[in-house]
């Protein structure tokens, strides 16, 4: 497959930076749909003698990694991970951070890390990543994301950052409507709802809104219905509809509502397994098109690969940027017959955080 021109960018500016030795860590920024697992493979294509391990904390990043790499490099590639129940190690190792930073003796001799969905990576002393990383030095750690800050953090690449420098930057304003503007991102439109969700006096947990004062005030049967009221109408000519919810409960009103109105829902959470759903299965059949709207609670927010999604519903307020622009780009990716992707921001976020390809970012050096 040959690489875009961004895309290749990408590469040659990793594998500069890979050039300036161990020891030094630096971040490529790509929009959500812009391709970053290709650009994985090829670094590692171009570095054939190199022992590498690729690190993230969602089972479905860590497949889509390992399938990508073997299908563009024709190299054999080991997955470690146990939640998929694979315990191998070699050249080329996809590893989740979870089983990886309780064996980080099994990792020390690799000589670059990359870390997908670098912006998982806590600032914060005896996290996974920061063990697993401690442990595994020295080495050269390249992150992508297509958010490259943290709620409470701002920025996460800096002289007093875990990741030193920004290597390759393509989520500013410009340069993420020029990959719209090239047809290789769908464009976004947002629509004001009548339906808005006031959250003036929600109060704020470790930075977010408080998820129970939340659900307590919006999950509701009045407001649950004039929300899919407006849904349900707007998403007339629309082909996948994907909505972010509160919590469980939430989901799960906002499906009865969605199914009573004859629209094929799934609810995707994190318990679904104890509710009896095979998680891995639920996603196949969402992709395979037997459902037309997915409601999910912060699981499919990354790693969500379903180009089709034309309708994007949010009705999980936030403060993060991170959530905000993680949410609305799983409707960038371009697909047949597809020409944009509504945004339906009942909560707010857009007006309290930005644009997705101009969000409003803390900065560090201004207190309160």
């Amino acid at each position: 497959m040959k690489l875009r021109p961004y895309q290749q960018e990408s590469v040659d500016k990793a594998l500069d930076f890979v050039k300036l030795g161990r020891e030094s860590s630096g971040i490529i920024a790509l929009p959500t749909g812009s391709g970053k697992t290709l650009v994985i493979a090829e670094i590692i294509k171009q570095s054939p003698e190199a022992r590498i391990l690729i690190v993230s904390h969602v089972s479905e990043i860590l497949h889509q990694n390992k399938r990508a790499i073997e299908s563009h490099t024709n190299m054999p590639v080991a997955l470690y991970s146990a939640g998929a129940g694979f315990y191998q190690v070699s050249q080329i190792t996809v590893c989740g951070v979870q089983s990886a930073y309780r064996r980080p003796g099994l990792f020390f001799d690799f000589d670059i890390v990359i870390i997908d969905e670098c912006h998982m990576v806590s600032t914060g002393e005896g996290t996974m990543y920061q063990t697993l990383i401690r442990e595994i030095m020295p080495c050269t750690i390249i992150g992508l994301t297509a958010t490259p800050f943290r709620l409470k953090d701002g920025l996460i690449y800096g002289h007093d950052a875990f990741f030193k420098e920004m290597i390759c930057q393509w989520t500013q304003k410009n340069r993420f409507q020029s990959l719209i503007d090239d047809g290789y991102l769908c464009k976004l439109t947002t629509k004001r709802t009548k339906m808005e969700m006031d959250v003036s006096d929600i109060k704020l947990t470790a930075g977010d809104f408080n998820e129970k004062q939340l659900a307590d005030r919006f999950d509701r049967d009045g407001v649950t219905k004039a929300a899919i009221a407006e849904i349900v109408a707007a998403g007339k000519n629309r082909n996948r509809w994907l909505i972010f919810a509160i919590d469980i409960d939430h989901a799960d009103h906002i499906a009865q509502y969605l199914i009573s109105n004859r629209i094929p829902t799934a609810v995707v959470h994190s318990k679904m397994e104890s509710y009896g759903f095979d998680r891995e299965k639920v996603i196949r059949d969402i992709k395979d098109g037997k459902y037309k709207c997915v409601v999910n609670v912060n699981i499919l927010s990354v790693g969500f690969d379903y180009p089709d999604i034309d309708l994007i519903a949010m009705l999980r307020p936030t403060q993060s940027p991170t959530r905000h622009i993680q949410a609305l780009g799983r409707g960038c990716r371009i697909s047949s017959g597809k020409t944009n992707c509504l945004g339906l921001d009942f909560a707010g976020n857009t007006a309290r955080l930005g644009a997705i390809n101009d969000p409003v970012i803390k900065d560090k050096s201004k207190k309160g």
